[in-house]
């Protein structure tokens, strides 16, 4: 897994980009690729779909396209990114729950499973 000084290492020497930049010419258009790439589209007639095919290609557009955009750093402008590899092992290590809140206001907010 990933060092959390690893994370920071990224974020100080990643690719420097404008918050403009990195939304018009990175984000938007790799967005863009693979919705068409793994044919994904809304049917406003099946808001919660359970075709596991579409799940499938939902998960590997978004592999694909968190690796190649990574996340941007308003602080330093520089993005960070990841590998294929390091996303799938984040996932993996990634907790089944989480604490929001605290005292009598902390809730479990805990993921759903299709």
């Amino acid at each position: 897994m990933i060092s959390f000084f690893e994370v920071i290492r990224r974020a100080l020497t990643g690719p420097y980009h404008t918050e403009e930049e990195f939304d018009l010419e990175i984000l938007v258009p790799k967005l863009k690729e693979v919705v068409q790439k793994y044919d994904i589209r809304y049917d406003a007639q099946t808001p919660i779909p359970s075709d596991d095919s579409l799940a499938d290609r939902v998960f590997e557009a978004a592999l694909e396209f968190y690796a190649a955009v990574g996340t941007y750093c308003v602080d330093t402008g520089r993005v960070i990114r990841f590998t294929r590899e390091e996303i799938v092992e984040g996932l993996k290590d990634a907790p089944a729950a989480s604490v929001f809140g605290e005292g009598r206001d902390a809730k479990v907010m805990v993921g759903r499973k299709p």
